[in-house]
């Protein structure tokens, strides 16, 4: 590993807003093959260091038309936990981390939309929004500015690059990164710029792989898409590195009843187990 890392692991979920999501990236057809624009992952997938799963934990279908959008909107982000100035963490490392309420106190919020929650980790002083230490470590790191595509999500997977690269200076262990993407909606499907958000969404990825490749961090860093509870029913993820490529998944999983984001672990002691990488990894 990379002397200035000293992650033990790290799961990063790269949150899709807009209600369509993975839905239209993944065929549903036998080979589960991804959208043309999403060429950088298809090559992962190919290397075999990508993983498309599917149908897991899938949510029974739900009948918005009676709802209120109150209970539309509760639906479909319980698996969030949001926080001040409209960012968010997934719920169960909000309960991981012991956060109270929306208050956001332990979370740290970036102004490109980027979050970090670090349980039973390292607490920075000053503003928990674009906290003065992180961001000074983050600017005293040096990644090649070619590196990420100049997106909304290739912006905020650099930072989480650069978290990763000054992590032994920082004391961070075990951070759990939530990034946001929107866009993914069905008015993008129907004007055709969907694709677009996929083929932005690709680059990044690709880009952020390669860097945890680079630092010698692919085995314990985790990326996972996550989105809005769908009303139809079956779910579709995508898992690079970590777990993902071939490593035994050990640990625990920690379920929640409502929340849609089903990646859950422990990130105490040497070893995480999360939900998606259950027995479906074992059967590729």
């Amino acid at each position: 590993m990379n002397g200035c890392c000293t992650i033990k692991r790290a799961l990063v979920c790269v949150y899709l807003f807009g209600g369509v999501g993975e839905s239209k990236l993944v065929s549903k057809s036998g080979d589960a093959a991804l959208h043309p624009a999403a060429l950088e992952l298809q090559n992962l997938r190919q290397r075999g260091e990508l993983r498309v799963l599917t149908d897991f934990n899938s949510p029974a279908h739900r009948d918005e038309g009676g709802l209120s959008p109150e209970e539309v909107m509760v639906g479909r982000y319980a698996g969030l936990r949001f926080l001040p100035n409209g960012f968010a963490t997934p719920e169960w490392a909000a309960l991981l981390a012991g956060l109270q309420g929306n208050e956001g106190s332990g979370a740290y919020t970036f102004q490109n939309g980027m979050s970090l929650v670090v349980p039973a980790g390292a607490v920075w002083q000053g503003a928990q929004f674009e906290n003065p230490t992180l961001r000074q470590a983050m600017d005293q790191t040096h990644i090649r500015p070619s590196a990420f595509p100049n997106t909304a999500i290739g912006l905020q997977l650099a930072d989480v690059s650069r978290l990763l690269l000054a992590s032994a200076k920082l004391g961070i262990r075990q951070p759990i990164f939530l990034c946001n993407a929107g866009g993914f909606s069905q008015g993008a499907q129907r004007s055709g710029s969907l694709a677009i958000r996929y083929g932005e969404l690709s680059r990044a990825m690709k880009a952020f792989h390669d860097a945890t490749l680079a630092l010698g961090v692919e085995r314990f860093v985790t990326t996972y898409t996550d989105g809005e509870s769908p009303a139809v029913p079956g779910r579709t993820r995508l898992v690079i590195g970590g777990r993902c490529c071939g490593w035994r998944n050990h640990g625990y999983s920690q379920h929640h009843s409502r929340g849609i984001s089903r990646v859950a672990g422990s990130l105490a002691g040497n070893t995480w187990r999360s939900t998606v990488l259950t027995e479906r990894l074992r059967e590729q």
